[in-house]
């Protein structure tokens, strides 16, 4: 594979296309990965807050 710096002649290669989509593809999974997680995590404290919960007693304050 040559690499012209005279004219810039190199092509958008399937390498640097791979490495462009594998990135976006990992961020994608971990942005993904934490909406689920903060999701998952607010749905169980509010359940958590109706069963008289030892840690939802922390935060009413009476």
């Amino acid at each position: 594979m040559k690499i012209c710096i005279n004219h810039i002649s190199f092509s958008p290669s399937t390498p640097t296309i791979t490495i462009i989509s594998y990135f976006g593809f990992l961020l994608a999974s971990i942005i993904f990965t934490l909406v689920l997680f903060i999701s998952s995590s607010k749905i169980q404290l509010i359940q958590n807050e109706g069963r008289g919960n030892p840690l939802s007693s922390l935060f009413q304050f009476q």
